[in-house]
Formats: structure tokens, C-alpha cells, sequence
């Protein structure tokens, strides 16, 4: 059995015409109009970063269960589980074939055990490495594609921007499968990590848009061999489940493979708000419960369920759906924490303080900004 694998970072599915009929066809709707395959219009990804997503993707668990619970923490040196997606074709004895970004490789991108093997690539000549293929009777062939994610970086989140991520995408995807036969794999899957949100919408939109489909919803499409025909799949699901899917591939126990027709009732996702720089300890602000026709978004302090119209059905806090982010997510951690430093910041911090008296007895006189300011600026320039 041959299986192609096809990363291509940070696709938006709302910005194709495949999944969004609004829009205008890009070039890569021509060519993905013409692959054939089942399109998952409902999959989503409980980390929209790279490094977590491709967490959940390997291991099929949550970033609270699997280690790379921030998006500076890559599955090489952080994932906790040693089980991931490799694991039956490594068992199985497959030839197994990865192209990847060198950099991205070292910065953590794949297993720590497939990180170490001798198969990978050592410059960015795509196609000379795939020149060099010999699909065997049982192949993996994994390829990374950053490119579209590139072009945005470089070209800063615009409409601009995102028509030179395509062209620049297009042109690895041709050179693929100008090189590989499309009807020489069992299987292929096409994915996404995460969306992204133009440049313009980071700063007129409300933090509660922040993990909608834009950024959450992956581009995923799945072909078997001398599939023509395109077929759309509505089911909702999680990059986690192509851990499941390659399971059910293998005739092993699965709970979520996108083969079948079982279906997750809700994704829990959580984010940050800060994308960059990374920083340690980076801290996770916002959690959501994605379902099909809405999703619910929690910060510490607020809550709103939303549906994908951007539509506001309430503001307030669900208690159930706050008992769902608990059992799934870091939430629980944060909340209580928040708890206990808003009861501080209740007694202690605020202007308008009830201790009035200091403890010997003698009234507190709280100086307003302005004096703050006047004897800051006498400090300042004594220190001259």
C-alpha cells in the first residue's frame, strides 16, 4: 500500500471556492477541483499554531494530553506521548520517505524518533529529491509544504499577499505531481494546520472572532486510488483524527477515523492571542467549543456563543460548556488561577481601598496619577 501525506501550512479553507461558493476560483481550486477525492468541510484543529497542531495531528490527543500545550513547544522536544500516525507503517516495515523545510525540521517539527532518522532531506531542491523517489509496494511519502504560510509572512496578510502565496504554493503542488503519479497511492491526504486572519481583520475585529473558522477550520481532503470524482464530507471533525483514519487503514481499533460515519459532537480549542514573538512561558488567553452551526468562546473574564455568521446568540457564561473546556483543556489551570489573583487584585490592588488605615493607626492618603507623575519627574531628574 502507498500513502502520500501533503502539509501545506496555514491553507484557509473560507478562501477557496471549493469550500466557499462566494468566492472567485483560485488556482489552486482548478486544481483541486480536478483531483478528485472527499472534502471535509468541518474539520478543525484544537491548536491553530504549527507546532500544536501538528502535536494533535501525530498523536491524536489534545495539547493538555500530549505535552505541546504552547505554541513554542514543538512535538520534537516537547510531545510526551512515543505513540503517533508513524507508528503502523514503522511496525509494518514501510518505506518511508519525508520532505520537510531543513530549519522547521531542526526547530522541532516532526517526533523526536522520526526526527532522527536518515530518510529526510538536506536542502530545498524539491524537485531533484523527488527525481530520486522509488515508490516501493509499501511506501509513506511525507511532504511539508510551507510555502503558502511564507508568502504571508513576507508579504504581510493581504489580499496581495495571499495571491503570491498561491502562485508560489501552485508551483510546489505542480511539482509533486508532475513528479508523482497520482494514481500510483492507496491513499492521499491533503491537510492543513491551521487558517490565519488578514492583517485588516486582526485589527476591526472582536477578540471573540479570533478562533472562528478562519483560523481554526483546516483544508483536508482525502483521495483513494482512481478517485475522479469530488465529494464533500460535512461530518465534524479534528486533525486529530487522521491518527484514527490511518488506524482504520491498517484494519486496527479506531474511535474517530474519517472513513467512517462516526462524528465528534464539539472540538475544544484554545489559543493564544500573542502570535509573535514567541516567548517562554507563553500564556494561553482564549478557549472555544467549536459544534457545527456555533461555537462558544471563553476568555477568563467573559464568554459568547457565536454562530458562524458572526452572529451574536448570547454573552454569557455556560456553565456546562465551561465544564467541557475544563475536562479538555488548559482552562481549568488558568481559571483557577485567575480566581485567586482577582480576589487579590479585589482587596488590595484596586483605588479604592477598604483598609483605609495603615496598621499603626494612621490614615492612608492614596495620591492621584497626576501626583504619582509630579514625583516620578522630581526622581527622574535628581538622577541627573
Amino acid at each position: 500500500m502507498k500513502i502520500l501525506m501533503l502539509f501545506v501550512d496555514m491553507l484557509r479553507p473560507n478562501r477557496f471556492n471549493l469550500y466557499n461558493k462566494s468566492i472567485k476560483k483560485n488556482i489552486l481550486d482548478h486544481f483541486f477541483y480536478n483531483f478528485g477525492g472527499n472534502v471535509y468541510t468541518n474539520c478543525f484543529s484544537p491548536a491553530p499554531d504549527t507546532p500544536r497542531s501538528m502535536a494533535c495531528f501525530y498523536s491524536g490527543l489534545l495539547p493538555s494530553q500530549n505535552g505541546c500545550d504552547s505554541r513554542i513547544k514543538w512535538p520534537t522536544y516537547f510531545l510526551e506521548t512515543k505513540e503517533s500516525i508513524f507508528d503502523e507503517f514503522i511496525e509494518n516495515n514501510y518505506e518511508l520517505t519525508f520532505f520537510s523545510n531543513p530549519n522547521e525540521r531542526k526547530l522541532g517539527l516532526f517526533p523526536e524518533n522520526i526526527s532522527k532518522m536518515n530518510n529526510h532531506n538536506h536542502n530545498f531542491d524539491l524537485k531533484g529529491y523527488l527525481k530520486n523517489i522509488k515508490l516501493k509496494k509499501n511506501h509513506l511519502v511525507f511532504i511539508s509544504i510551507p510555502d503558502y504560510h511564507w508568502a504571508l509572512q513576507d508579504y504581510g496578510y493581504t489580499s496581495k499577499a495571499e495571491q503570491h502565496a498561491l502562485i508560489q504554493t501552485k508551483k510546489s503542488i505542480d511539482i509533486i505531481f508532475n513528479s508523482l503519479n497520482k494514481d500510483d497511492f492507496d491513499h492521499i491526504f491533503i491537510f492543513s494546520d491551521h487558517g490565519f486572519k488578514f492583517s485588516k481583520q486582526r485589527k476591526k475585529e472582536e477578540w471573540y472572532h479570533f478562533i472562528n473558522r478562519d483560523r481554526s477550520n483546516i483544508f483536508l481532503i482525502h483521495r483513494n486510488k482512481d478517485e475522479q470524482e469530488l465529494k464533500y464530507n460535512n461530518k465534524l471533525c479534528s486533525i486529530q483524527d487522521l491518527k484514527d483514519t490511518i488506524r482504520d487503514i491498517f484494519g486496527k481499533k479506531n474511535n474517530f477515523s474519517l472513513l467512517n460515519n462516526k462524528e465528534r459532537k464539539y472540538i475544544v480549542i484554545e489559543d493564544h492571542f500573542s502570535i509573535s514573538p514567541p516567548t517562554v512561558n507563553q500564556n494561553v488567553d482564549i478557549w472555544g467549543i467549536i459544534f457545527k452551526d456555533k461555537y462558544y468562546v471563553r476568555s477568563l473574564e467573559k464568554a459568547f456563543i457565536l454562530d458562524y455568521n458572526s452572529n451574536i446568540i448570547s454573552n454569557e457564561i455556560n456553565q456546562d460548556f465551561d465544564e467541557i473546556l475544563k475536562k479538555s483543556s488548559q482552562f481549568s489551570k488558568y481559571y483557577d488561577e485567575y480566581q485567586k489573583v482577582f480576589l487579590y487584585k479585589k482587596l488590595f490592588a484596586t483605588s479604592k481601598l477598604k483598609q483605609n488605615k495603615f496598621m499603626n493607626g494612621q490614615n492612608r492618603k492614596i495620591l492621584s496619577n497626576l501626583e504619582i507623575k509630579f514625583y516620578f519627574l522630581i526622581d527622574f531628574f535628581k538622577s541627573f
